[in-house]
């Protein structure tokens, strides 16, 4: 049995699902600490951050459902891509100044929905990527990548916030 990272396909998609852990791990600090600084408003915060997690809880049913019926890969691409997409007009919404909430919240409503449908998709791509006898360690691994950026990502989106 050869290590997981051994292989190039897996090695793709472990730097990539750091990637976007990282980000998933950063957006709730960073709405946190920008949305209170533009607005001052403890609910506007609470309505910003609520309209991602809500699509992503009544969403992540159907989103497993496609991740079966669909190709895993085309699923994750399309997603990763919509919520970064959303994640950056956020950004680029809060660094321009006058931030408005509702553009602010439409953003988190399109990112929560791409993850509840990315989500489901990491375990058939895993499979994917390694041989059966090697699909333990890789697990561990991509839940090793999951504990750090869960550490790292606030660490950073504070770091950035504060900075910008």
């Amino acid at each position: 049995m050869t290590h997981p990272l051994r292989g190039r396909d897996f090695r793709l998609l472990a730097a990539a699902r750091v990637l976007s852990l990282t980000g998933d791990a950063a957006v709730p600090a960073a709405l946190a600490l920008a949305v209170l600084r533009a607005t001052g408003s403890t609910s506007a915060l609470a309505l910003v951050l609520g309209c991602a997690m809500v699509p992503r809880l009544l969403l992540l049913p159907l989103g497993g459902v496609l991740a079966d019926r669909l190709d895993a890969r085309g699923v994750a691409l399309t997603t990763d891509l919509a919520a970064a997409a959303a994640q950056l007009f956020a950004a680029l919404e809060l660094l321009g100044g006058e931030p408005r909430l509702g553009h602010l919240a439409a953003a988190q409503v399109i990112g929560g929905a791409a993850s509840a449908f990315q989500a489901p998709t990491i375990s058939p791509l895993i499979a994917g990527t390694v041989e059966p006898s090697g699909l333990q360690k890789a697990n561990s691994l991509m839940g090793l990548a999951n504990g750090a950026t869960r550490l790292a990502g606030p660490a950073l989106a504070g770091t950035f916030v504060l900075t910008a």
